[in-house]
């Protein structure tokens, strides 16, 4: 699962020098930890982000033909 951070926090499942998450983070996670990481408000699901993006994107080369 790929996620976007949105608040700093340390990861403590990743070794210390990956450890910290930063808000504009992008990085691959499991499904369950994902999941956590959503509930608790840490991060936001990047996959839901990507598709918003690319509907923007087709939605503007509709406008503009």
């Amino acid at each position: 699962m790929k996620v976007e951070c949105i608040e700093r926090f340390n990861d403590v499942t990743q070794p210390t020098e990956t450890m910290r998450r930063n808000p504009g983070d992008i990085f691959e996670v499991g499904e369950d930890r994902g999941k956590y990481l959503v509930g608790i408000g840490m991060v936001k699901d990047a996959a839901d982000q990507e598709i918003a993006e690319l509907k923007k994107t087709e939605n503007k080369e509709k406008v503009q033909r």
